[in-house]
């Protein structure tokens, strides 16, 4: 199992849902941490049956997100994901409310062609 992270931000944007020819789905959504001196706008990803959890939000909720790092190589490029698989809404006295656990996908981009990348 790989190590878990978490980030708490703001929910910025929510991108559509993405089919491909293989039936792999997945979605982003960009969640902005505000700790340091800039903020930073991070792009996580939901896949598959998770892809509808981040409907529960909307933009300027603050989110607590749990996540792993997920990295592969395609076609002499190398891509990292953020793959969301907690979602939490945080309230303004750091309590959570309506947590929303995302079973980890053990998807492996092993079993997608090569010519059927999705990115």
């Amino acid at each position: 199992m790989s190590k878990s992270f978490e980030i708490e931000g703001t929910l910025v944007e929510v991108m559509e849902t993405m089919t491909f020819a293989s039936g792999f789905t997945k979605r982003e959504f960009i969640l902005r941490e505000e700790d340091d001196r800039y903020p930073q706008d991070i792009k996580m990803t939901l896949t598959r049956n998770q892809c509808s959890l981040i409907d529960a939000f909307k933009k300027g909720d603050q989110l607590r997100v749990t996540f792993s790092l997920r990295g592969n190589k395609w076609q002499d490029r190398y891509f990292t994901d953020l793959q969301a698989f907690k979602v939490e809404r945080v309230e303004t006295d750091g309590s959570t409310v309506e947590p929303i656990e995302i079973p980890e996908d053990d998807f492996t981009t092993d079993s997608i062609p090569d010519d059927d990348m999705p990115f």
